[in-house]
């Protein structure tokens, strides 16, 4: 799809939407719910008698949640269907289709269109606005919360209990993207459960509500300031730009030690290709209107460690 944006190849257009439209084939035809792998693990061979053995849950021996969920749960356990938490499709992923869909202009509708799609399936199926928790599942909708595993497997061990997470920053980022081109009300409500439960304050029932912001916040991640940053292009003069700027200074304070960005003060090393420096950057460029001045954070994570 870039290739096409460079180039103008419609060979290469076609490609690209035809292997991302296989992911919105192999959504489950009941929720809607998205897969994080379209295809399936091979059995190649007859998997070790000894589960302890280093290579019990490799794929060689075919699907590995099949394996250890098949008996209780039939076709539906499958690795594809497994959603024990956003798995990055409705986050990361979600954040790269939406500004693939931008880029496209008008040849990418439908991939904006599916992608706000799925959105809407996990956030009515899996979002729990309450407590700001994922309801872990297979993707017609079967709730795991509080499975105790039976088996040893990939997943775990038996006796093992699956449990509800929080959901994490990233996905207050791909939600308020949603937002800036959707006025959904089932995407704004994951918007405003996560920013309540990760200490932003209220945002109010809708993007075009006026937020009671948490100024005084001691979050300090950077993912908040894309998100913030997000929402105050769909809904400019709201204040999310000046609750960026508390996040920007908490991370300063928290984050930023002997001139490099670590965990802690203490520190004896710090990792080069952290997104602090990104998040301060592009918040700088906003305060200064030249947006584009800074490369457009895409989800990208950190691989390189100390």
């Amino acid at each position: 799809l870039m290739l096409y944006t460079f180039s103008g190849d419609v060979g290469a257009l076609t490609w690209g939407l035809r292997l991302a439209q296989q992911y919105v084939n192999a959504r489950h035809p009941n929720t809607g719910l998205g897969v994080y792998q379209y295809s399936q693990a091979m059995r190649r061979a007859d998997p070790p008698e000894d589960e302890n053995a280093p290579d019990f849950t490799y794929s060689t021996y075919g699907d590995r949640t099949q394996r250890q969920f098949g008996p209780e749960f039939g076709e539906v356990a499958l690795e594809g269907y497994y959603l024990p938490n956003d798995r990055s499709i409705y986050s990361l992923h979600a954040l790269m289709q939406l500004q693939l869909a931008d880029m496209l202009g008008r040849v990418g509708a439908e991939m904006r269109a599916y992608t706000l799609a799925g959105m809407r399936a996990y956030a009515e199926h899996a979002y729990n606005f309450d407590d700001n928790t994922l309801t872990p599942m297979f993707a017609d909708g079967t709730s795991l919360d509080g499975y105790v595993m039976k088996r040893k497997g990939y997943h775990g061990n038996a006796g093992s209990v699956i449990e509800a997470q929080s959901a994490r920053m990233a996905l207050l980022l791909s939600y308020s993207r949603a937002c800036r081109v959707s006025d959904d009300p089932q995407l704004w409500r994951v918007v405003r459960g996560v920013a309540r439960g990760h200490g932003l304050g209220d945002f109010g029932e809708s993007v075009t509500d006026a937020p009671a912001l948490n100024l005084d916040t001691d979050n300090s991640d950077p993912i908040a300031v894309f998100a913030l940053l997000e929402l105050e292009r769909a809904a400019p003069g709201r204040g999310y730009r000046d609750l960026a700027c508390v996040i920007a200074e908490n991370i300063m304070k928290t984050r930023f030690h002997k001139g490099m960005f670590a965990n802690n003060p203490d520190a004896s090393s710090a990792r080069i290709d952290v997104i602090e420096p990104l998040a301060l950057l592009t918040l700088a460029a906003h305060l200064r209107d030249t947006p584009n001045a800074v490369p457009q954070y895409r989800g990208g994570r950190a691989y390189f460690s100390p």
